[in-house]
């Protein structure tokens, strides 16, 4: 008898939470002395093959095996630390999350030697190095009540607290789509004290299932140079994906108010948290400094001539002599909500201070700490704490900056490369190849001041893909790098100069299919269709009635026009031909509409009252819609409004797609202002109204709203 897989992990876990397979046999129930091998493959998200990690036999319990590999895939990922570099590149994560599946075979005394039974190679999993709290894991609960409606940030910390302008930030988000990674932007948005806004995008080009960490910080942002005459309110960071038209935001929205109270200190404590991301605490107030020192006092032999030369020799010493530099602070008052959230900074016990432009690792000292009293209103954060490195033997003074050394004493890695040569694939991205000229290099090291802020990347092979670079001369590196004496030492780079040419994409119409609503005499007439792509647009071979005018505005198709009592009539043709820059061919579109005779017919409004990005993508239905649109347009983004009349009545229910950037919002439908129904929006998707009659003469509209 085969062996059955009951279950397996979740299509995501965390590599700090269970991760159970259940195999079942029912010859092994029947026989004792059968039992089950397992062999682990994995392969970290930067890595090109699955590797065999591990096999190791398991001993079934009346025929069943429940297998838990969550400590050997935590041990196999790594968490990294965004470089310290200036400027707003993104760190690209590849260590930190990984695909992986298990082979089996069932070992019996006719059998000792099957082969393995690999099916599921169908079924690679992704895990992520980190984890969540056992009384609140329940399987894949977090990813799918939690990060697939809220699409958070990788931190437990909360939106809308105050930072330093100094307080350096990061913030980490997963990939969890499979957007074209040149498509996925940073947008940041700031507001002034008057009221006044500046927005700005930033390219964040994060690998599917992989972790970038933005930074986030207003000095890291220059946001002191957007506009130096005005006092920054508060700024807001979301990823959006650039490639919709409208873009679309694919994570929540999240704000740091300025403080603008004096930080002397400057001093942020960066700690991991628990689910991979780095969080800041940062000390407001007086620091206290104690040095605590340990030596050991010895006693010395002297002899009886002792005073014969011109200095005296101890009697007794103070020998292995060390000093620890302890210092203590308070994060200040906090709400308690983030007081509770900062706790997290003591569990993974990874924490570090930057300091001379370098990440010193820091051990927390603080012991016990009080969280609050049923009355407080108000929370601080003790902190105490220490360079992780015990006590220091000698001394240097904290203002000295001894900087890097300028050469790396050691071995010379002899291995050398030739010339770099690169080709773009399409769909893949830039692949950057050489060969070995001579030595046996253990890898290579790959970067580009464009990715990851030049961290390198590392390969085995004679070839690296960089699938997302951004316009213009990339300058990139690689470095053999051999192992000698189980060290790495670097050898001689060579350099290569890609040159990305701007982009093409084929145009096309955003949320197709689309249908043109019908006209009604005398009412102003007003559409828009959204265009994808790469401007400009072109159009031609345009079909349409004599009093309607359709053309090209921006990225979008602008058809408006009024027509008369003359200009009834049904199955009227519009339709045209789009281009752009691609050359590739031509977009058709093409539909018809009713010209309908004004009859008091009732009015129809679209009302967007949400927040930030969050936008009414598609009203239906759509063959053809109940309403025409005389003025604004759909998708209505937040704070605008598109108007017109019902061209037709209705007993089917209204369908709402909404876009949100924030959690939770509300639908309503009126009808001839009143409220027939509303409910909670809590994640971006398409929502139904109950059918209701509706009359060609009643007035309806639509709200999105907090």
């Amino acid at each position: 008898m085969a062996i059955t897989v009951l279950q397996r992990p979740y299509t995501r876990n965390w590599s700090g939470n269970p991760i159970h397979y259940r195999l079942y046999s029912a010859a092994a129930e029947a026989d004792a002395t059968i039992y089950f091998q397992i062999r682990v493959l994995f392969k970290r998200m930067d890595q090109a093959v699955f590797s065999n990690i591990i096999e190791f036999p398991y001993t079934p319990v009346l025929g069943t095996a429940k297998i838990d590999i969550q400590d050997i895939l935590d041990g196999l990922l790594e968490h990294e630390l965004p470089y310290l570099v200036d400027g707003i590149s993104p760190y690209l994560s590849s260590k930190s999350t990984g695909k992986f599946y298990i082979h089996y075979r069932e070992i019996t005394t006719a059998t000792p030697d099957p082969a393995w039974t690999e099916t599921e190679e169908d079924f690679q999993l992704l895990v992520v190095k980190g984890g969540i709290s056992w009384e609140q894991w329940r399987g894949d609960n977090y990813w799918v009540n939690y990060f697939d409606n809220t699409k958070p940030f990788l931190t437990w910390q909360k939106s809308g607290t105050l930072h330093s302008p100094q307080e350096k930030i990061w913030l980490a988000w997963l990939n969890l789509t499979t957007i074209y990674p040149g498509n996925i932007r940073i947008k940041r948005t700031v507001r002034f004290t008057d009221g006044s806004e500046d927005v700005e995008y930033y390219d964040n080009p994060v690998n599917e299932n992989q972790i970038g960490f933005f930074p986030a910080g207003a000095t890291q942002l220059n946001l002191s140079e957007v506009d130096p005459s005005k006092n920054i309110y508060w700024w807001e960071i979301q990823v959006m994906n650039t490639g919709t038209n409208p873009y679309e935001p694919i994570s929540e929205l999240f704000r740091f108010y300025m403080d603008n109270r004096p930080d002397k200190n400057a001093t942020t404590l960066h700690y991991r948290n628990s689910l991979g991301g780095l969080d800041s605490a940062r000390i407001r107030g007086v620091i206290d400094y104690t040095a605590q020192r340990e030596f050991s006092q010895t006693e010395r032999i002297v002899l009886h001539d002792y005073f014969s030369n011109y200095f005296i020799k101890g009697r007794v010493g103070a020998e292995n002599s060390t000093e620890l530099k302890v210092m203590k602070g308070n994060t200040g008052h906090l709400g308690k909500e983030e007081q509770d959230r900062l706790r997290d900074m003591h569990l993974k016990r990874e924490v570090w201070q930057e300091r001379q432009e370098k990440w010193l690792p820091i051990i927390l000292l603080t012991g016990t700490q009080h969280l609050l009293v049923s009355t407080d209103k108000l929370f601080d954060m003790p902190l105490e704490w220490a360079i992780a490195s015990g006590g220091n033997l000698n001394y240097t003074p904290d203002s000295v900056n001894l900087s890097e050394a300028a050469t790396v004493v050691g071995p010379a890695c002899t291995a050398v490369i030739g010339d770099l040569e690169w080709n773009y694939v399409p769909g893949t991205g830039w692949v950057v190849s050489w060969n070995l000229v001579s030595g046996a290099p253990n890898k290579y090291q790959v970067s580009t001041p464009a990715v990851s802020g030049g961290a390198p990347g590392e390969t085995a092979g004679t070839s690296y893909t960089l699938p997302w670079l951004p316009v213009g001369d990339n300058v990139v590196k690689v470095q053999p790098v051999c192992l000698i004496g189980g060290e790495y030492y670097l050898g001689t780079p060579q350099y290569i100069t890609v040159t990305v040419e701007p982009a093409c994409v084929n145009v096309g119409i955003s949320g197709e299919p689309i249908y043109l609503p019908n006209a009604v005499t005398g009412i102003a007439y007003n559409y828009t269709l959204p265009l994808t792509g790469t401007a400009p647009f072109s159009i031609d071979n345009i079909v349409k009635p004599a009093w309607m005018t359709v053309a090209i505005s921006g990225s979008a198709v602008v058809i408006t026009g009024t027509p008369s009592g003359g200009d009834a009539g049904t199955d009227i043709e519009v339709s045209f031909d789009l281009a752009n820059c691609s050359g590739a061919g031509t977009k058709s579109y093409s539909d018809t509409i009713d010209v309908i005779v004004a009859a008091d017919n009732g009015d129809f409004l679209a009302t967007n009252e949400g927040y930030g990005a969050s936008l009414i993508k598609r009203i239906e239905p759509l063959l053809p819609p109940f309403f025409t649109i005389s003025s604004g347009s759909i998708p209505v983004i937040a704070g605008s409004q598109a108007s017109g009349v019902l061209a037709s009545a209705l007993s089917t229910p209204i369908t709402v797609t909404v876009v949100l950037d924030t959690y939770r919002h509300k639908l309503q439908l009126l009808k001839n202002g009143s409220s027939v129904e509303i409910f909670d929006v809590e994640t971006s998707g398409a929502y139904s109204f109950a059918a209701i009659p509706i009359l060609v003469t009643d007035n309806i509209e639509i709200k999105l709203r907090l």
